[in-house]
């Protein structure tokens, strides 16, 4: 299930916020940005893929213990 297309994209998002992406500015729309990244991994959840259950974990992670990375993104 790791090849789930939208996965694949949602993990793209989310390890571009992880590296900071957000913070120094490439990427333009930040919540745009994050609504596909959650979109996506939602979609791929609804399928089965254990994986974007484990992003999606590690998204809320962040939210509530906030890593410099994702200083900036509404926690919701």
């Amino acid at each position: 299930m790791a090849d789930d297309i939208d996965y694949l994209r949602g993990r793209e998002l989310f390890d571009n916020f992880v590296r900071g992406d957000a913070m120094i500015g490439l990427i333009a729309d930040v919540p745009a940005v994050e609504r596909e990244m959650l979109t996506a991994l939602w979609a791929a959840a609804a399928r089965g893929c254990a994986p974007a259950y484990r992003t999606l974990g590690e998204c809320y992670l962040a939210a509530l213990r906030g890593n410099g990375a994702f200083e900036g993104i509404d926690p919701a």
